[in-house]
């Protein structure tokens, strides 16, 4: 007999303590829910649904604990909230439903106002105005008997949002400030966002956006104080809109991205769809119609997710059963089931509907993106070919130029300068003074033109040397002052690329003497380990070089193409009275 007392005891003692602990984690756990609902909602989530097992537990055993059943009401009712967020209202309306039930079980004024709001804000969220106003009107019903600030605020505001959507703006407005006015005398700091955020919507509606940005940046600086990040999310996005009817949309862009990292972090769905629609149209306005595209896509992507078909049809059914049981009257109820299930139907082949034609659109967009990429790359293949094409032709031109250059030097020189050698030769003998000034003067005149057409001082003399005479040469016979500074760059460069070099510095004093009116000129040539830099400056009179950028001469588009011939950078800079500056960048 002792032992079995003993056993009892023990028993009763295990129980007890089971009992204290399966508290004690519930407490923690709702604790940590509420803790988390505007910060992380999923881990808030997750902690309501732990905290929900261990109650069903708890009230397994214990079915008439009154504590237990409203800790279940209340949690069933944060539980509604966030599957609203998440646009998952079939659990939403399993949850209050359930909710509502505890309530009226144990008639907890408290606990019905709290349901009957979360009652309305899930009709409202599913565009079912007659039930949304039904729900919140009772619960305004039972605040008049029994005050309660806090949800006294939270009604108001959902009064204030209600007849914003069904477009009653006046009264939106009024409750919101009542709602605003009410927060503030208690110091309710949620409460108060909220009433600015519905204000913000108001003048929103009224287009008065400066104002609606001002309402929604102080909405932005109490929800940061309270680290409400829904309330955060909630403000970045009113921003946005407001800073792109304001004509700012850079800076809406940072709002809306800010909106939707906040959803994103706390993997809040449901709203995504119109951030990204947001995104989208602020981008088209800085005419990035690429980035608009893309978001406009993830938008569209994001809406047939949410589209659910099997989610409104049990929803639908859902309120239906639960109003045929508290009803209890079998006529009706049949009459209101089948015509229930009858417009679910309807809206499921509506948005079946809805679904097929979103595929047509998508597939449209997606062809037509498909043919304008492979238009606008075979535009640019055929302009870069034409281009090569023109580049190579000039090169080559410019080539072919130069063998015939150093044909015609070899024939003069050859051919005309002997002859005319041999005939300064003869009018010598024969004495005649004339004849052999004549003879010696029109050698001399076909040495230059064939010095001029083939430098022989490049192959005779070097690249370097080659330079320091025609430098020499036109300092001789001009007026100008030279300053020169020549680093030895023989034999740094391929024979044809020395060619083209020495062209363009004789192209460029050619062009200073003729048309620059200039008094001095300087010329540096340096080389490093992987370039050769030259400079040729002069103090002349310059030229617009837009203008003669735009009627390009012969002269300077030939320079241009030996310089790319050579895989060099050139420069050159002028402006009026201010003489002109030509840099090449050659690599060795």
């Amino acid at each position: 007999m002792k032992n079995f007392i003993s056993y009892s005891i023990g028993l009763l003692f295990l129980s007890t303590t089971f009992a204290q602990n399966d508290s004690l984690q519930l407490e923690n756990l709702y604790e940590n829910g509420i803790k988390y609902v505007s910060i992380k909602p999923n881990t808030s989530q997750s902690n309501f649904i732990k905290a929900l097992d261990i109650v069903n537990t708890i009230l397994n055993k214990k079915p008439a604990n009154s504590y237990f059943l409203l800790k279940k009401a209340s949690i069933l009712q944060y539980l509604c909230e966030q599957y609203r967020l998440d646009k998952e209202y079939v659990s939403g309306l399993k949850a209050i439903q359930e909710s509502l039930r505890i309530g009226e079980i144990l008639k907890d004024s408290s606990s019905l106002t709290t349901t009957y709001n979360q009652f309305g804000r899930l009709f409202q969220s599913k565009r079912d105005s007659l039930k949304a106003k039904k729900y919140y009107d009772k619960a305004f019903a039972l605040l008049a008997i029994y005050p309660n600030d806090k949800e006294k605020i939270n009604l108001l505001n959902n009064y204030s949002s209600f007849y914003i959507i069904y477009e009653d703006n006046e009264l939106s407005k009024l409750y919101a400030e009542q709602a605003l006015s009410y927060a503030d005398s208690i110091h309710y700091l949620k409460g108060k966002a909220n009433a600015l955020a519905f204000l913000a919507r108001y003048e929103r509606a009224k287009k008065n956006y400066k104002k609606s940005l001002s309402y929604s940046l102080k909405n932005l600086e109490i929800s940061s104080l309270i680290n409400d990040k829904i309330g955060m999310e909630r403000s970045y996005k009113n921003s946005g809109y407001a800073y792109r009817k304001l004509n700012n949309p850079k800076t809406a862009i940072h709002y809306y991205k800010k909106s939707l990292d906040l959803l994103q972090e706390m993997e809040i769905t449901g709203r995504l769809a119109n951030r990204y629609l947001a995104l989208s149209n602020a981008h088209s306005d800085l005419k990035q119609h690429e980035t608009a595209f893309s978001y406009y896509r993830l938008y569209k992507r994001q809406q047939i997710k949410d589209l659910n078909v099997k989610s409104i049809r049990e929803f639908a059914e859902l309120d239906i059963k639960y109003q045929y049981k508290k009803e209890k009257l079998k006529d009706s109820l049949l009459f209101v089931q089948e015509k229930k299930l009858s417009e679910a139907k309807i809206e499921t082949l509506y948005v079946q509907n809805r679904i097929k034609k979103y595929w047509i659109l998508f597939g449209g967009i997606g062809l037509l993106a498909l043919f304008l990429i492979i238009y606008l790359t075979r535009t640019r293949k055929f302009a870069m070919s034409k281009q090569a094409l023109q580049e190579q032709f000039s090169q080559e031109l410019i080539n072919q130029q130069e063998k015939e250059r150093s044909r015609l030097a070899r024939d003069l020189h050859d051919s005309v300068g002997q002859k005319l050698m041999l005939l300064s030769k003869t009018t010598k003998n024969l004495g005649d003074k004339n004849a052999e000034q004549l003879a010696n003067s029109t050698l001399e005149e076909v040495r230059t033109i064939s010095r001029g057409l083939h430098p022989s001082n490049l192959e005779r003399l070097g690249l370097t040397e080659a330079i320091n005479a025609l430098l020499y040469d036109i300092n001789a016979n001009t007026d100008l002052f030279f300053t020169d500074e020549i680093e030895n760059i023989d034999n740094l460069l391929s024979k044809a690329s020395e060619l083209h070099l020495y062209r363009i510095i004789q192209e460029t004093l050619s062009n200073i003497v003729k048309h620059a009116e200039a008094r001095a000129v300087k010329m540096n040539i340096t080389k490093t380990t992987e370039n050769i830099n030259v400079t040729v400056s002069d103090n002349g009179k310059g030229f617009d070089f837009k203008s003669k950028y735009r009627n390009m001469s012969l002269g300077l588009k030939t320079l241009l193409e030996r310089a790319k011939i050579m895989n060099a950078q050139i420069n050159l800079n002028s402006n009026k009275g201010k003489g002109t500056i030509l840099t090449l960048n050659i690599p060795i």
